[in-house]
Formats: C-alpha cells, structure tokens, sequence
C-alpha cells in the first residue's frame, strides 16, 4: 500500500455545519426573490429531429433542465427526420412560440435546415 501524501495547496477548512447551513439557506431565498420570472416570459419551444422515434435528445434535456425558473414557459417537441417539414413547422407553430430552439446534429442538419427555412417563411413575424 503507497503511503498517503499531503498535498499543500488544498487547503483544509473547519466549519461550524449549524450557521453555515443557515447561511445558504438565507441566500438561496435571497437569490430566490431576485430571479422572479415575469409571467409575460416568452414561450420557448425546443424541437429536433431524430432518427428513430425510439431516440431522444439529451442535449434538448439538458438545456430544459438549465432554464430553471423558465422551464415552466418551455416545451420540448421531437420529430423523426422523415416527416415533412410543413407538418413540423404547423405543430412547432401551434404553440404559439416565441422562441425556437432546434438540436442540430450531423444526421439531421439539411432536415433540419429545412424545417427553420419553412419557419422563417411561414412564421407569422419571425425575430432575428
């Protein structure tokens, strides 16, 4: 068995777990009170293209999982590339979004392409 070496640069420091717990809770109900979401927050539509109805998008999860407070005003809609890019745009459009997310891989990049290009073309007032 190797003999344990102290490292110096990790500096060990010594708590008090009953104020310091207190402490993070009062500044995560301060940080709370700050990050009030307006509830006229935009709605936020994440959409991909997958190959198969059987895979998912984890980088879609991920970025749901990250908004937070927002996630209440975000959807996520998947598609297989093989539906046409009309019947995307009409059931991403039904939401009424306004924002629009896509998770684009290799596999799906002209698809997908093609589904923003029907957007921007029949999207009631597009944003840059």
């Amino acid at each position: 068995m190797a003999a344990q070496k102290h490292h110096t640069e990790l500096p060990i420091t010594k708590i008090n777990l009953a104020t310091d717990i207190a402490d993070i809770k009062h500044q995560n109900n301060s940080q709370k009170s700050i990050h009030k979401i307006d509830k006229a927050a935009p709605k936020i539509v994440l959409a991909t293209l997958n190959a198969r109805y059987f895979h998912t998008s984890f980088g879609l999860r991920y970025l749901y999982a990250n908004l937070q407070e927002l996630q209440e005003f975000c959807e996520i809609q998947e598609f297989i590339i093989q539906t046409r890019a009309i019947d995307i745009v009409e059931q991403i459009l039904a939401s009424k979004p306004d924002i629009v997310g896509f998770g684009v891989y290799i596999w799906n990049i002209v698809e997908t392409t093609d589904v923003v290009s029907c957007l921007l073309y029949t999207s009631p007032s597009p944003r840059d």
